[in-house]
């Protein structure tokens, strides 16, 4: 059996390293399990959604592919029904960053006896299709170590994958910290939370198409702000300070061109 991904889930799935146990939080359609087990890359997995109806399906597909004994579907909210030790990897992905940082806040609550799951966990994968910049700075502010990112564009759409180490588990604990490369590189904090520090350190070239697609969208929707506030004396200060965090956008912007 021969499972053909989209190209945003092939980037996804070439982050999950061989010989894992994987654990898939929010998997849809389970593709990404079943696809790693099939082609030998992971050893088993755990398929977990929040929703019965993907989950259903996801058995069913885990049943096509023979591999029930290696994939267990699971109903969970977040890491509610995964325990500690079960998966060295975990997945989050297809969701908003807003709700993939809740769920890493999830899994950092002690549990009834004591264990942190996150703490078990050796790898973070994490593609958020919004508000990259919430979860790089989570990342970042919770000590968490951005290993590698990637881009790639598909049906006009830029998506995003990396991966992260938990607090102090970094086994080359005198490799530096990404953003503190890009901060001596001259990028500030938070342009490395918006459009990713090895992204920029890289020169990533299909960062170079988001950032210029981003730059005539913003400059165009600063042009009808300039001339409705222009136009109207008493602009809404709501409208002004729009205005003001977009010009403030556009710099960052520039910052990453340069």
């Amino acid at each position: 059996m021969k499972i053909r991904l989209s190209k945003r889930l092939e980037m996804i799935a070439s982050f999950v390293p061989a010989g894992c146990v994987l654990a898939d939080i929010g998997t849809d359609h389970a593709w990404i399990p079943v696809r790693l087990v099939l082609d030998g890359t992971v050893e088993k997995a755990i398929a977990a959604d929040i929703r019965r109806g993907p989950i259903l399906i996801a058995e069913k597909h885990i049943r096509e592919a023979g591999l029930a004994d290696r994939i267990e579907a699971r109903i969970s909210d977040g890491f509610q029904k995964l325990l500690p030790g079960e998966a060295d990897c975990v997945l989050i992905a297809g969701m908003g960053g807003e709700t993939i940082t809740a769920i890493l806040k999830g899994g950092e609550q002690p549990r009834k006896d004591g264990a942190v799951l996150n703490s078990t966990v050796s790898l973070f994968v994490l593609s958020p299709n919004t508000e990259w910049h919430l979860v790089r700075r989570y990342l970042r502010e919770n000590r968490y170590r951005i290993l590698d990112e990637k881009m790639t564009a598909e049906d006009g759409k830029f998506y995003l994958v990396l991966k992260a180490v938990p607090p102090d588990t970094l086994k080359d604990k005198a490799a530096a910290d990404p953003y503190e490369k890009a901060l001596r590189s001259g990028f500030s904090l938070e342009t490395s939370d918006l459009f990713g520090p090895c992204l920029l350190l890289s020169a990533d070239p299909v960062l170079a198409g988001y950032l210029r697609k981003e730059k005539k969208q913003y400059e165009q929707i600063l042009d009808v702000l300039e001339n409705e506030n222009r136009a109207n004396k008493n602009a809404a200060l709501k409208s002004i300070e729009r205005e003001q965090e977009i010009r403030s956008y556009l710099s960052k912007i520039s910052e990453a061109m340069a």
